[in-house]
């Protein structure tokens, strides 16, 4: 009948908790649950409302008034599709900013290098967070020779 059955412990003792869900559907518990379960969940109800019991009414409601009632879940995921459209395109166009602002900030320090009255060896390329020349070592090691 498409029940699962899991065993829980509570207290030292266990019971049998069943859980009546399609097989198409995984459990809200699992811990790799489905983005869409209640949409999954909806869609369930209704395919099978539809096809086993058109005219019957649950709750107090007919398929229509069930689909009207649960329609707020599928209009928030359609506002959140754009909104997470519209974040993606802002995060490319941000992308692109910095690239080109990253271009100026090289320009400007290849001008620094340049300058007559600044250069390599200058307070301000330090300051900008380079090493001068002057400050650098070699890099070279001669070991000892014993």
């Amino acid at each position: 009948n498409g029940a699962k059955t899991g065993e829980i412990a509570a207290g030292g003792s266990a019971f049998t908790a069943a859980y009546s869900l399609s097989p198409f559907t995984p459990h809200p518990s699992d811990m790799a649950r489905a983005l869409d379960f209640t949409t999954d969940r909806i869609q369930t109800f209704v395919t099978c409302w539809e096809k086993l019991a058109p005219d019957a009414v649950f709750a107090g409601m007919t398929l229509a008034e069930f689909q009207q009632a649960t329609a707020a879940p599928q209009a928030k995921r359609a506002e959140i599709g754009r909104v997470l459209a519209t974040l993606t395109a802002k995060r490319q166009e941000r992308d692109l900013a910095d690239e080109e602002a990253l271009a100026v900030v090289e320009l400007v320090l290849n001008s620094v290098l340049g300058h007559l009255d600044y250069g390599p060896n200058s307070g301000l390329y330090s300051s900008l967070g380079y090493v001068t020349k002057a400050a650098r070592k070699s890099g070279l090691i001669r070991k000892k020779i014993n």
